[in-house]
């Protein structure tokens, strides 16, 4: 079952959506294809799907899983059309997305359930990815895209796992969204991305060297308004 946050989110954006595109709103939204450039700002949550793979001297861990509760922070995007005026190119945009550092706490699960916090990591994540949107609709403007993220580790902190060493890794990445323009520059919008995202990691378990592979498949639920030039 989804996690209750991830649910909340949902039904905000959809709320979001709801309320911008009523008749008082939409008399003052329309087509902003005139601006090529645009940035964003919102509150972003990370809610997980990880899985583990973990050996430990030598040996893989029958049942080793572990758990990660969800990360919220700020994200800013920069967008450009550079296609603009170019026909069925016109409305594909290229944007990157940064957020400010979160914490993420890995804690054991099956067989490594007993261990707690397995450890913890600060990481940058960043998101670059081409998106088409249908910004010709009246009222809400709906798009699709695809691209990749590159997290970068800017610390750890030891937990059951000793010595801890992440290593920043790629990922493809999905995502949907929509636009809901307010005036002629600013508005308002709700973006889901799915990332598919393996970490590397390295340390020693009760004093054994230990390597473990971590998938985490973030989906990233964001909240935020948008600014057009």
């Amino acid at each position: 079952m989804a996690d209750p946050r991830l649910r909340m989110l949902i039904a905000a954006a959809v709320g979001l959506v709801t309320l911008v595109a009523s008749p008082t709103f939409a008399a003052e939204g329309g087509d902003d294809t005139t601006h090529r450039f645009y940035v964003r700002a919102g509150a972003a949550g990370f809610f997980y799907l990880p899985a583990l793979t973990v050996r430990s001297g030598g040996n893989d861990i029958p049942g080793a899983d572990a758990s990660l509760s969800p990360n919220f922070t700020p994200v800013f995007e920069l967008g450009v059309f550079p296609f603009s005026g170019l026909g069925l190119l016109d409305d594909l945009s290229v944007s990157l997305t940064v957020g400010f550092p979160p914490e993420a706490t890995v804690d054991g699960a099956g067989s490594l359930a007993s261990s707690g916090t397995i450890g913890k990591a600060r990481y940058g994540p960043s998101v670059l990815s081409a998106h088409y949107h249908f910004r010709h609709l009246p009222i809400v403007h709906p798009y699709v895209g695809a691209g990749f993220t590159y997290v970068i580790i800017f610390s750890t902190e030891d937990g059951a796992l000793k010595d801890l060493h992440v290593d920043p890794a790629f990922g493809a990445v999905f995502q949907t969204g929509v636009d809901v323009p307010i005036d002629g520059h600013w508005g308002l919008y709700a973006d889901a991305k799915l990332a598919l995202l393996s970490l590397d990691v390295t340390g020693t378990l009760n004093g054994a060297p230990t390597t473990a592979n971590l998938p985490l498949n973030p989906i990233i639920v964001t909240l935020g308004g948008s600014y057009r030039f």
